[in-house]
């Protein structure tokens, strides 16, 4: 059973990974593809949650991202290895979830504003579906959770992966 990969603190331009086993409990070959859900409830993108609410809401009213920066896209943000592939009878197979974190500076015409990037806080959710007609990942009969599979029915695994994009400051 897996719930949460937590990655901690993170530096924007380096890369921290976890791992995890990926097991087929079955007799019958399953393959599955890893799917990072980008508009799931209760996901954080981008919050510094050491703020209050209001100082999270006035800060969404500041300038475009173009003139203080912005972060790399989602999908690059955090990747399975192997985000897809085949798992045959009682394989188990290890899986690797990276977080990278990277910040691209404003850049306004031949103007450069160096404005260190803020603290971000992420909660996202990935899912592990098997793809084609399979069991899927059928929880232990004896497991507390039997009835969370699906999510319901054992084709989809449902992975939370958090962390915090911190930047490095240094002074000479």
């Amino acid at each position: 059973r897996l719930d949460c990969i937590k990655f901690d603190a993170t530096y924007y331009g380096t890369d921290k990974t976890q791992s995890a086993i990926l097991y087929n409990n079955g007799p019958e070959p399953v393959c599955f593809v890893a799917i990072l859900n980008e508009d799931a409830t209760g996901q954080e993108l981008g919050v510094d949650l050491t703020q209050s609410t209001s100082a999270i809401l006035a800060s969404k009213s500041k300038p475009s991202p173009l003139e203080n920066g912005q972060m790399n896209d989602l999908t690059s943000l955090v990747t399975a290895i192997p985000n897809q592939g085949m798992l045959g009878p009682y394989e188990k197979v290890p899986i690797f979830f990276r977080f990278s974190p990277r910040w691209h500076g404003p850049r306004q015409g031949f103007k450069q504003l160096d404005n260190t990037p803020p603290r971000q806080d992420f909660a996202l959710f990935m899912q592990i579906k098997v793809v084609g007609a399979s069991q899927g990942f059928a929880p232990d009969e004896d497991s507390e959770d039997h009835e969370k599979s699906n999510v319901e029915d054992g084709s989809c695994l449902e992975v939370a992966l958090t962390g915090t994009a911190l930047p490095v400051l240094i002074n000479l």
